[in-house]
């Protein structure tokens, strides 16, 4: 019976590891889904971001924030939705000139990079007053991020980024191209939006 079970066991543990990847495929395919139903619902792009930052937390992310550049020289950040609300105090209210010598993840994601996968030794560690307020990462305990723009019609509006904050969950490459359909979404939405409030 014992060599049955062992033998049997290979099998079940190559069972368990094709369900568990195709569980995996259908809650990606199921949270693009919510995701793609919640912006087609309002013609307003910061709620449409907001209602995002609702959904992905804590289906995707620990904490998610939404930033969108605004004359292509101010960063507003439109929301951050994290798991413990009470961390966010006073980072909803800014409007961050992009300084030209920012060499941070969501500089570089602004400047066409992405999207960007970030582990806990990659992220950065120095913060100066040029640059305070940029990144969330440290602020707000990340251990592992993908930051991805939001382009429509080949410029990038803005960026999203997803935070994990344990190590027994961190983002992996496989969660790239996940990022990538997902504000790929958020901004056609945002750009359609801004297009209907300038008619």
């Amino acid at each position: 019976m014992h060599a049955n079970g062992e033998a049997g066991g290979g099998g079940l543990v190559d069972e368990f590891d094709v369900d568990a990847e195709l569980q995996q495929a259908l809650d990606r395919l199921a949270l693009l889904a919510e995701v793609t139903k919640a912006l087609g619902s309002t013609l307003d792009a910061d709620e449409g971001l907001r209602r995002v930052c609702r959904i992905v937390v804590p289906q995707l992310a620990d904490w998610c924030a939404m930033d969108l550049l605004e004359g292509g020289e101010q960063l507003r950040r439109v929301c951050v939705t994290h798991r413990d609300p009470a961390l966010l105090h006073g980072l909803l209210e800014s409007c961050l000139p992009v300084p030209d010598e920012a060499t941070g993840p969501l500089a570089r994601v602004l400047r066409g990079a992405g999207p960007l996968l970030l582990r806990h030794a990659e992220l950065p560690v120095e913060q100066n007053g040029s640059t305070r307020g940029w990144d969330l990462l440290k602020e707000l305990d990340a251990d592992s991020a993908v930051i991805a723009p939001l382009r429509a019609r080949r410029r990038v509006m803005g960026a999203i980024t997803l935070a994990r904050t344990t190590r027994e969950r961190p983002f992996g490459e496989e969660d790239l191209g996940l990022a990538e359909e997902l504000s790929h979404r958020i901004a056609l939405q945002a750009d359609n939006a801004r297009l209907y409030q300038a008619v």
